[in-house]
């Protein structure tokens, strides 16, 4: 399933990515200020929820079919051409109609100019990447995407630590601007890499036609990444509305901090679903659930230790002006640790083609979410956002430990306590485990 060497190259990469993530992060909280920081989180959510609709869960179909081997390289790129084509045009139509209404456009509000052009080219920017990420995944390339990830973001992390010691600019829509253009360095390279890979020429398929199930397979993808994404960020928009920008701005800052934790299984899971979609052994699937208990340990380790000594780090390395963020990021671990798991098995599922399970989870964490943050935000404002979020996330966690446990006959504590043969697991390459 998953080569030891080259997920520890993988690991090692997405540590680098996390830092200069976190790095970013860091510099933005700075040079934009609590409520700069708050639109700045709002861009990046308004473009990801764009992309996600109008994409319209074709990332995973292409994922699966480049996986699986039954569809021709021809037709999916035809079909992935088409589907950044569309997400780049309804963009442009969407911000001329909500501008005709609204007097604003729909990605940034402010000043015209300077609200219209970084949305649309952040939002192509993303709709390119995803797509090439799905393709290099599929080809199980995942040094490759991790490779370009880190190197991409440490290019922005340099631009922004230049800022950040210049000449001070007080409008933050300078910096959002920058991240836009500069978002084209990663785009640049994936489109490269990908083009690597025609070049390649690995698929052999006689039909060039996209059959019905690529349209199938994303669309119900498409719908419960929907759901997913809303759980992820309605408590921004609900904050956002009852509150205002500075408590949104102390709560997406505990939020981006406190789903640090996810970068290990959302590494996990980029590699088994390709994996599971081609055929997995029942070696494979005894090497899954050694590294989901390995996960869940060094979780639970990490979200110990940042715990404690969140009140020391997150005023030293954000200023005293993010002292609110500390209890926000401690009430949100508990539920974001217990979320990991559901994002590794979503992954199994996915690559099973048991959507419908993934399909209930979402909607289980839309709605817990949903419900308390309307009945939490607006008296708790930003903390009752946080329980809300953390009480959604750990009831998630378990219906999928639950799910995996009913359909695999091993038992929810299989996947959370350490096993004797977990040395062996993680350590021997299996079956499927290839070279890049």
């Amino acid at each position: 399933m998953i080569a030891g060497r080259q997920l520890s190259l993988n690991i090692l990469y997405r540590a680098g990515n996390m830092a200069t993530v976190f790095g970013i992060t860091l510099l933005m909280t700075h040079l934009c200020g609590v409520a700069g920081y708050g639109i700045f989180t709002l861009l990046l959510t308004n473009v990801a929820l764009f992309s996600l609709f109008t994409a319209a869960g074709s990332d995973a179909g292409i994922t699966y079919h480049v996986a699986a081997g039954d569809v021709s390289w021809k037709a999916l790129f035809r079909f992935t051409v088409l589907i950044v084509f569309i997400q780049v045009l309804a963009a442009v139509v969407t911000d001329i109609l909500v501008f005709q209404v609204t007097g604003h456009y729909f990605f940034l509000r402010g000043d015209p100019w300077i609200s219209n052009w970084p949305g649309l080219l952040l939002l192509t920017t993303v709709a390119i990447n995803e797509k090439c990420n799905a393709w290099l995944l599929g080809r199980k390339k995942y040094t490759l995407t991790n490779h370009i990830l880190f190197f991409s973001n440490l290019a922005i992390l340099l631009y922004f630590l230049y800022e950040r010691f210049s000449v001070s600019q007080p409008n933050p829509y300078y910096y959002l601007r920058a991240w836009a253009l500069l978002s084209l360095i990663q785009s640049v390279w994936m489109v490269s890499a990908c083009l690597q890979l025609f070049r390649e020429k690995k698929n052999v398929v006689v039909s060039n036609s996209v059959p019905a199930r690529i349209f199938t397979y994303s669309l119900f993808t498409f719908v419960i990444n929907s759901i997913q994404f809303l759980a992820y960020r309605i408590d921004f928009w609900i904050l956002e509305h009852f509150k205002g920008d500075l408590q949104l701005g102390w709560y997406a800052l505990a939020v981006k901090l406190s789903q640090l934790l996810w970068v290990l299984p959302l590494l996990l899971a980029s590699m088994i679903f390709p994996h599971t979609a081609s055929g997995l052994t029942a070696r494979d699937e005894s090497r899954l659930r050694a590294w989901i208990r390995l996960m869940n340990g060094l979780n639970l380790i990490a979200g110990v230790v940042l715990a404690l000594i969140a009140s020391w780090l997150i005023p030293l390395l954000f200023g005293s002006a993010y002292e609110e963020s500390v209890q926000l990021f401690r009430i949100l671990l508990p539920g974001v640790m217990l979320f990991s798991i559901a994002t590794l098995l979503a992954a199994f599922f996915g690559g099973r083609n048991q959507l419908h399970v993934n399909l209930w989870g979402s909607v289980l964490c839309l709605g817990v979410i949903g419900s308390l943050d309307l009945i939490l935000i607006p008296v708790y404002g930003m903390r009752g956002a946080a329980i809300a979020s953390s009480i959604g996330y750990s009831i998630t966690g378990i219906y999928f430990l639950i799910q995996y446990a009913v359909r695999s006959g091993h038992s929810v504590l299989s996947l959370l306590l350490p096993h004797k043969a977990d040395k062996e697991y993680l350590t021997l390459r299996s079956e499927h485990a290839g070279k890049e």
